[in-house]
């Protein structure tokens, strides 16, 4: 049985949060990219597809510009631009990203342990061990 959803602004939004939680992100990428800076640069990096990571990456980090420089997200998610881009040059620049986001917001080191994203810039990934880096505190 369909269910009758009136079509209200509150309505169409969460439907499309539906829509991006399950995968169908591009969708709905432009109406959710307008809604602010750090929802186009997350969007932009949720978009999986190989194919288009790095232009992805790339747009994501020219939005996060735009960002505030006193956020550290900002800085966690320019760090996450760079680290995907991943020319010697940019991994510097991730690593330095997220030593600005850790230094802001210390809880951002656990959560970079974790993310698939960032956790290179502080585990090696051959003994599992901690790096030795700029980055937050050795465990």
């Amino acid at each position: 049985e369909k269910l009758d959803v009136d079509k209200t602004e509150n309505t169409r939004y969460v439907l499309a949060l539906n829509d991006i939680f399950n995968g169908r992100i591009e969708k709905h990428f432009a109406e959710m990219a307008a809604t602010g800076k750090r929802n186009e640069v997350v969007m932009l990096l949720a978009m999986k597809n190989k194919a288009k990571e790095l232009d992805r990456a790339k747009q994501a980090l020219e939005a996060s510009m735009e960002m505030p420089d006193d956020d550290p997200v900002t800085h966690y998610l320019r760090a996450i631009c760079y680290n995907r881009i991943g020319t010697t040059d940019d991994i510097a620049k991730a690593e330095d990203e997220l030593a600005k986001a850790v230094e802001m917001d210390p809880k951002l080191e656990e959560t970079a342990l974790t993310d698939g994203d960032l956790n290179n810039l502080l585990i090696d990934t051959k003994t599992g061990e901690r790096k030795q880096t700029k980055i937050g505190k050795k465990k």
